[in-house]
């Protein structure tokens, strides 16, 4: 971690970019979080804070605040992501169905 400056700044480079692509992602699709997994599970230490720094500069305002970032330590970013969507829309943003069709 310590050793190779090259290395670090290609990897830098790499989180810089994500953040790019994930801002236009954010800005299009306003979700509430983004479960990152893979490298970043491995080495959050050198790509969080540039990957969020460059996220935070390029997001639109009104959906800055809302967005969180998490980590996936499981190494299934999908599940998890997928698990915090369902249980935040049951737990803080349920609605009652409108359009409910139930066949006895």
């Amino acid at each position: 971690r310590a050793g190779d400056s090259a290395l670090q700044g290609i990897l830098t480079q790499s989180a810089k970019y994500l953040g790019i692509a994930l801002a236009n992602l954010v800005n299009t699709l306003s979700p509430d979080s983004l479960v990152l997994g893979g490298i970043y599970r491995d080495a959050p230490d050198l790509l969080l804070a540039p990957l969020e720094q460059e996220l935070r500069t390029r997001m639109l305002a009104d959906v800055a605040d809302s967005v969180r970032v998490h980590i996936d330590t499981d190494n299934h970013p999908e599940l998890t992501g997928a698990a915090h969507y369902a249980l935040d829309k049951f737990f803080y943003h349920w609605t009652q169905p409108s359009n409910l069709l139930a066949i006895a």
